[in-house]
């Protein structure tokens, strides 16, 4: 018993766990909102993929996306003050031309976000040459690559012949740069787990591990946001080969959440969308999360974002938000236990041991 006393004691993310559980109570007692931590941030609506798991590519791309100009002056609101995530995603965001000029004005705005760009690599040398740029100029950046198969079975998931050969060439030069800077980059593989991409996993991290790249998996998600409602029904049998594809991976909080989910069909949480993290669209409308971005609360365009997150419309979402089922989504779990680490003791404890004890 000392033993586990004692490893909990040197452990931080007990104390993360502690401090995040007593801030998160303070502030519901005193009724105040915590900080905007986290975004995701719909850079564009238009995409170059054509996924077989997700149907945006098959949505006309809004062509009355913010300007440089009208970003600015969002960013300039002081509810991104103590922005610490800024999660750019689309479509692919590599498709704004003015990409690298949006995240250095960002930084100079807002020097402690750490942005993170996901992206399908189908344009490399963008992607490579923003980052470049970034890290000459001494700031941090965080990638995030679609990996859905090796070689040919990478293309047939994301629809684009020769897609495999563009990630595998980013993530060398990607490589070259992280030696070159270290820390300041970072860059992970995500699989999606879904039925079609099964046959692939074990293929897909072999090829990870042997690149160096840090790989994860995640739940295959139907919502509105993706336009892909109703595309897939996973049966149970896949479900447990699902989960047993899970139990293979590193032991992590995130992992024991997908285990959860797998298990149970889906997991309550405590979410904290439309309090410390919510989606901005690509033409301005401030949404709380996938399953709920056909809800428009205000656009940053026609009222500062302060403003709206101040709004009658956003205190009524946030009560629908408490009613929520639950999601499987990544960043919307991860950040939720940030926030409130209570309601996923389970999974931070079982992580904690699995990792103390793996053989």
């Amino acid at each position: 018993m000392r033993y586990f006393f004692n490893a909990f004691k040197r452990s931080a993310v007990l104390s993360r766990f502690v401090q995040a559980f007593i801030t998160h109570k303070f502030l519901q007692l005193t009724g105040r909102l915590p900080p905007v931590r986290w975004l995701t941030w719909e850079i564009t609506d238009a995409c170059n993929s054509k996924c077989r798991l997700c149907n945006i590519w098959k949505q006309k791309a809004n062509p009355d996306t913010l300007t440089f100009a009208e970003i600015k002056k969002v960013f300039c609101d002081p509810l991104f003050k103590d922005l610490e995530i800024l999660l750019i995603t689309g479509g692919e965001a590599a498709l704004r031309d003015d990409l690298l000029d949006i995240l250095l004005f960002i930084h100079e705005r807002l020097p402690k976000a750490r942005p993170t760009i996901s992206t399908n690599a189908l344009l490399p040398d963008r992607v490579l040459g923003i980052v470049t740029a970034l890290l000459e100029k001494g700031l941090c950046i965080d990638v995030g690559v679609s990996l859905d198969g090796v070689g040919e079975h990478h293309d047939a998931v994301r629809g684009v012949p020769g897609n495999f050969k563009k990630v595998d060439s980013l993530f060398d030069r990607l490589a070259t740069l992280k030696g070159q800077y270290g820390n300041k980059l970072n860059f992970v593989a995500g699989q999606t787990l879904h039925p079609m991409t099964l046959p692939y996993i074990d293929e897909t991290k072999k090829y990870a591990q042997k690149k160096g790249v840090p790989y994860f998996v995640q739940l295959y998600d139907e919502a509105p946001y993706y336009h892909n409602a109703g595309s897939a029904t996973i049966s149970a049998p896949d479900m447990i080969t699902l989960a047993d594809k899970v139990r293979e991976q590193e032991p992590s909080f995130h992992n024991e959440t997908l285990l959860t989910i797998l298990k149970d069909g889906i997991i309550k949480f405590d979410c904290f969308t439309m309090r410390s993290f919510f989606i901005l669209r690509a033409n301005g409308d401030v949404m709380p999360c996938l399953r709920l971005c056909d809800v428009k609360i205000g656009n940053v365009r026609q009222t500062p974002p302060s403003e709206i997150w101040r709004s009658a419309a956003a205190w009524e979402v946030r009560k629908r938000v408490r009613a929520c089922l639950g999601c499987a989504n990544t960043w919307a779990t991860d950040w939720s236990r940030q926030s409130d680490p209570l309601p996923f003791a389970k999974q931070l404890t079982t992580a904690f041991f699995k990792r103390r004890f793996k053989k």
